[in-house]
């Protein structure tokens, strides 16, 4: 690929791209922050965002193997008895980021989101933006 051009190639895929984003400015969230363990809330995060998106085909769920074991263990159990996720349409795998171009894919649209809503830079944001959907996590509490 012409790394010149790669965003052209970007807008040939046909993909669908989600994001949860939490401000961390927000009071409720500062809070939420100072009570619980930053991997309880990605866990918490990534629930929210399979239950919002709402996948109702087979999908191949690969997470990148950044959370401790036994966190990655909670997050699959927890997805595999979440009433809302069809577990029998699902494949859930933990991977090295670096061995699979989907978790790269996923790097560079978190490195966007990143970029938009950290330095107000939407250059990157901009080139996928109709095949992108953004949502806010906003809680006071998590359950455990």
């Amino acid at each position: 690929m012409n790394l010149l051009n790669w965003h052209i190639n970007l807008n040939k895929l046909d993909f669908k791209a989600y994001t949860i984003v939490m401000d961390k400015k927000l009071c409720q969230n500062k809070k939420l922050l100072k009570k619980n363990h930053y991997n309880d809330i990605y866990v918490d995060m990534v629930m929210e965002l399979l239950e919002k998106i709402n996948l109702n085909q087979f999908f191949v769920f690969r997470l990148d193997r950044s959370l401790p074991k036994r966190d990655r263990k909670k997050l699959t159990a927890l997805i595999l008895k979440n009433p809302k996720i069809k577990v029998d349409k699902l494949k859930i795998f933990h991977d090295e980021s670096s061995k699979y171009l989907g978790l790269k894919f996923a790097d560079l649209i978190a490195g966007s989101c990143f970029q938009y809503f950290e330095r107000g830079n939407s250059k990157f944001i901009d080139i996928f933006k109709d095949n992108h959907s953004i949502y806010f996590y906003n809680k006071s509490n998590i359950l455990k």
